[in-house]
């Protein structure tokens, strides 16, 4: 595969050498053992370095990959692979021998899960890599693709696995309509939880939520043999696969795809910088490349020769990892055929799966993920993010006649998903907006980000709502801990509201996405919750759903007494034992300060009010409650992935 650009060869070394303390082999460009490339899509699968295992010991063992977008970026990529049910392969398989004499373990504590489903597994991470053979055996009893993207400053480990915290204390946001003490919720539901039987895989919600309650439990009410050791990797807040979302959806059938996206992780950056980008459409296209890489990676492991079980890729195939040191030449071979024309248009998508793919992103992940479904009919889009297929479809324009443009006839079958969900989506950035910094600096900001776009015009914070995310994000390595460069600061306040215009959604057909699920909460000051309504209201599609967590029910009042979904509704934010109320001097923010009685009874009108009284804030999958909205998501995937099943059948 071909090198990236010049500018390239500065990654890893920001304009004011902020990222020196990265170690250098996790720095972008990576100098990674190739173990299989692929010309069309201008992707390799790599074996990860030792400082990366040693970095990141939990996080499962993903495929590791890597494409060069448009930009001569290589945008790093990690697939894991659901367990394989046959009994043949569970006897003989290397991936059950290996030794995990070599793996970080972690105590019971901090390898709890949360979820129904994993809750009787093995760590994956403890049988190593998985054989071409395994991994061809798992896409077969797939039941589809699940794509995840993160959001700004993350990156995909942290973001989408788990990272286990100490409880959380007893007070909860006093905004949050029905909220409780934490310690009386999880009495009440472990008081539910003893009367009930631990429920099975597709778990109900409310089931859910005791799993939930339960492991925000104070640790003086735990069993002393659940005590976090306070030094292993897990107690540490390692992402770990165990108990995370990625192996939810793993153990429900779903083969996880995540990248890093550009600039951050281990994707290189514009300008060979961490943490900037020079349009934030430029990931839009990169998620569509993704979804390419993807269809044809599923192809690849699925046509593979038989080889033999009980061997790693790089063994299997020993000539993989020649070719991956003659990658320039390879790339340069295959740019040659597609300048030619001559790849055909089935050459050129390939792996055209039956398996659903669905596309998850979260905050700025969000996004670029909306941004990415409207652009999918966009001519000029296809042609940057995947010249092959426009090539193909170039070479064969008078051969097909169709009302759709040539470009998106001839990628539809690469780029078609089956549902999208967008978790606190960057569509309004309104009190970023609003903010003094930005009111007052605004025309000096815009003329660096032309002359200087790498600097940064803010300092690093991470305080967040958490204190224990605050942690995390501090101790982890690829996390960025540097401001907002001016470019970047630019992009993203001028270019939020896009996604939402009435014209852009229009773009969203049933024939590209056939269901929108959009999560927001309604107290998110980070990015409000009006952008997502109005690009929920904007779609037409007919299988959409807005989950509005923490919105007060119709015909409910602040005051009344209700319970919802197995969590105890308590009374309003006046309530006299509230946590926050009793032994502090904090005075609560009335539900309505923040949410116009306008803008609740438009949510009451068209969005599932359900889930309220939950401690989230804007980055759910890694709150205090985000498991419960998360098993919530895992229902809605694995619904539309049966109902694909069913079409597909009839």
């Amino acid at each position: 595969m071909g090198s990236a650009s010049s500018s390239s060869a500065k990654n890893g070394k920001n304009i004011d050498g902020a990222d020196s303390t990265i170690p250098a082999s996790l720095l972008p460009p990576l100098n990674w053992e190739a173990l299989s490339s692929d010309t069309v899509s201008r992707s390799q699968v790599l074996r990860p370095s030792a400082l990366d295992l040693h970095y990141y010991p939990l996080d499962g063992r993903p495929e590791h990959g890597q494409f060069i977008n448009h930009l001569q970026l290589k945008i790093h990529y990690y697939i894991w692979y659901p367990p394989c049910n046959s009994s043949r392969l569970r006897s003989s398989c290397c991936c059950h021998k290996t030794s995990s004499s070599n793996v970080k373990s972690v105590c019971k504590r901090a390898g709890e899960s949360l979820f129904a489903s994993c809750e009787d597994q093995q760590q994956q991470q403890k049988h190593g890599e998985l054989c071409d053979q395994c991994k061809r055996e798992s896409v077969k009893q797939s039941c589809g693709i699940v794509v995840l993207l993160h959001g700004y400053q993350s990156h995909a480990r942290f973001s989408w696995l788990r990272r286990w915290g100490a409880p959380p204390p007893v007070k909860r946001d006093p905004r949050i309509h029905g909220y409780v003490l934490h310690e009386d919720l999880s009495l009440l539901l472990a008081a539910n939880k003893a009367q009930d039987t631990v429920p099975a895989l597709g778990s109900s919600l409310a089931a859910t939520t005791v799993a939930s309650a339960t492991a925000a439990q104070p640790a003086s009410e735990k069993d002393d043999s659940l005590e976090a050791c306070g030094s292993c990797a897990g107690c540490l807040g390692d992402p770990q696969y165990r108990g995370s979302f990625v192996e939810h959806l793993n153990r429900l059938g779903f083969v996880v795809a995540a990248a890093d996206l550009e600039s951050q992780g281990l994707s290189e950056g514009w300008g060979g910088c961490r943490g900037g980008f020079r349009e934030a459409e430029d990931l839009a296209l990169d998620a569509m490349q993704l979804l390419h890489v993807l269809r044809r990676r599923m192809h690849a492991v699925l046509q593979e020769d038989e080889g033999i079980c009980g061997k790693p890729n790089a063994e299997a195939g020993g000539e993989l990892g020649a070719e991956g040191k003659t990658q320039e030449g390879g790339t340069a071979e295959g740019e040659k055929a597609l300048e030619a024309g001559n790849t055909s248009t089935e050459d050129a998508i390939l792996g055209n799966t039956e398996l659903p793919v669905f596309l998850i992103g979260s905050s700025l992940g969000g996004w670029t993920a909306a941004r990415c479904v409207e652009l999918f009919r966009d001519s000029a889009a296809i042609r940057r993010a995947l010249p092959a297929v426009a090539s193909a479809a170039a070479a064969r324009e008078g051969e097909q006649q169709s009302p759709e443009p040539l470009e998106w006839a001839a990628a539809a079958p690469c780029l078609r998903i089956q549902g999208l969900v967008l978790l606190s989506a960057m569509f309004d950035v309104a009190m970023a907006k609003a903010a003094a910094m930005w009111r007052y600096t605004r025309p000096f900001v815009q003329q660096l980000a032309v002359w200087a776009p790498h600097v940064h015009i803010s300092k690093g914070t991470h305080t967040t709502k958490f204190k224990t995310e605050t942690e995390h994000r501090q101790r982890d390595t690829l996390y960025i801990q540097e401001g907002t460069r001016a470019r970047t600061a630019c992009e993203i306040l001028q270019k939020a509201e896009v996604p939402v215009h009435p014209d852009e959604t229009a773009k969203i057909k049933e024939s590209s996405c056939r269901a929108l699920l959009v999560v927001h909460n309604t107290l998110d000051e980070q990015c409000g919750i009006e952008g997502a309504l109005t690009f929920f209201k904007g779609v037409q599609l007919q299988d959409k759903t807005l989950l509005a967590i923490n919105a007060i029910p119709p015909e409910r009042e602040p005051g009344e007494e209700q319970q919802q979904g197995g969590l105890l509704q308590g009374k309003g934010d006046t309530q006299e034992h509230d946590g926050i109320a009793r032994g502090s001097h904090f005075e609560p923010l009335h539900f309505d300060k923040r949410v116009s009685p306008e803008l609740q009874r438009e949510l009451q009108a068209c969005a599932d009010c359900s889930l309220n009284g939950l401690d989230v804030h804007h980055s759910i999958a890694s709150e205090s409650d985000g498991d419960v909205v998360l098993e919530k998501i895992a229902q809605w995937l694995q619904q539309r992935a049966i109902g694909a099943a069913n079409s597909a059948a009839s």
